[in-house]
């Protein structure tokens, strides 16, 4: 967790830092209006686990664990004039099922998939010789983890809306290459809800409030197409309170806390 919240210091710090850079060399742009967007598609590998299962009065004795890698898509679609934009993103991520958090003869893995959809206006400038866009506007996201304990399933699922903001840059460095990097950080409001399989009592079941910190960052290299752009690079994410810490896995559904899921890894992007 402490690894988990430097991340968000470094990455608040630098989202300031690219704020605080571009005011002091702004430009207009030249408008090139119209239609853009993006598609993107990359693995993400799971760098934390904050969550474990127990049955009864065992919580204790029991291993952390966490969801194992997966895969994580993307796309955008926008249109511009101006220097103003209106965006909409849709991002999805499915991770496979975890190692086990186990004690003696019982245990219990955990699985989850996330959508993600963004309604943004943007404001684009230039920052020296590189492309600089900023974009607020609305995150909602839902994300399902998938418990399995004693061959039967319960699901924490989390719905939540709030404000983001978007920042990224293109600068140039040859007439066919250029470095990409951008930065979004949101905060989302909502619940995470708890239900199980049929036949299992879940009488402490309940639906929780929570306060989501989302922040995402990204670095890559792009390189001009025929008619588009494509940028090989490198991802993180950092979604927070997007599950529960402890789940009770006796089937009464009396879970604790809260925990989140941190992954990075590479993706390829192709803009138009």
């Amino acid at each position: 967790m402490t690894r988990m919240r430097s991340l968000c210091c470094v990455l608040g710090a630098l989202c300031s830092l690219t704020v605080a850079a571009s005011a002091a060399d702004l430009a207009a742009p030249a408008d090139p209006g119209g239609w853009f967007g993006s598609l993107s598609g990359g693995y993400a590998m799971t760098l934390n686990e904050d969550w474990q299962v127990f049955s009864d009065d065992l919580g204790s004795d029991y291993a952390p664990a966490g969801i194992d890698d997966g895969f994580l898509g993307r796309a955008v679609l926008g249109y511009r004039w101006s220097a103003w934009d209106v965006a909409g993103a849709v991002q999805y991520a499915d991770f496979s099922r975890g190692d086990a958090s186990d004690y003696i003869n019982a245990s219990g893995t955990l699985r989850a998939h996330m959508w993600a959809l963004d309604a943004q206006a943007g404001y684009n400038t230039m920052l020296g010789n590189a492309d600089l866009r900023t974009a607020f506007g609305l995150r909602y996201a839902a994300w399902n983890n998938d418990v399995e304990a004693y061959g039967n399933h319960i699901n924490h699922d989390f719905r939540g809306i709030g404000p983001m903001v978007e920042v990224d840059m293109s600068k140039p460095m040859s007439d066919r290459f250029s470095l990409e990097t951008g930065l979004s950080a949101a905060v989302l409001f909502g619940k995470t809800k708890t239900n199980a399989s049929p036949g299992w009592f879940c009488n402490d079941c309940s639906t929780q409030n929570a306060t989501v910190l989302n922040l995402e960052g990204n670095l890559g290299l792009g390189f001009n197409l025929v008619s588009a752009r494509a940028v090989l690079g490198w991802q993180a994410q950092w979604w927070d309170n997007v599950n529960v810490a402890i789940t009770d896995a006796s089937g009464y559904g009396d879970n604790e806390g809260d925990s989140g899921h941190f992954f990075t890894g590479p993706y390829l992007e192709v803009r138009f």
